[in-house]
């Protein structure tokens, strides 16, 4: 999942659904994850970081990943994770492709940065 790391000491690890007290850079960093038990990169990842503040919601990161989001401003930021399963092709054989698409993979819970 998501966490963020502030590169000051204490060099301190936040988890998902934390609160990030003021004070410091602050990075968020997520891995591209991968399918238990499918060949890396056997499927495309699209990776979407959100920043979420009083004003509105802003797409800061869409793409492959690993993300890295340095210097992140006060708001909550969420993470949403696209799959495109192409490891399922030969499976689904004629129905391929019609159902070898992107779909919705992972909903992070949000984290506060103050």
């Amino acid at each position: 999942g998501m966490h963020i790391f502030i590169p000051l000491p204490p060099n301190a690890t936040y988890e998902m659904g934390e609160i990030v007290p003021a004070g410091g850079p602050v990075t968020l960093r997520a891995p591209a994850p991968n399918p238990l038990g499918v060949a890396p990169r056997a499927d495309t990842i699209r990776m979407v970081l959100i920043k979420i503040t009083a004003a509105g919601a802003e797409v800061v990161y869409d793409g492959a990943g690993p993300i890295e989001y340095a210097n992140a401003a006060p708001a909550r930021y969420r993470l949403e994770v696209f799959i495109t399963p192409q490891h399922l092709a030969p499976f689904l054989r004629r129905e391929a492709s019609r159902l070898v698409r992107e779909y919705p993979w992972i909903y992070a819970n949000a984290i506060e940065v103050q």
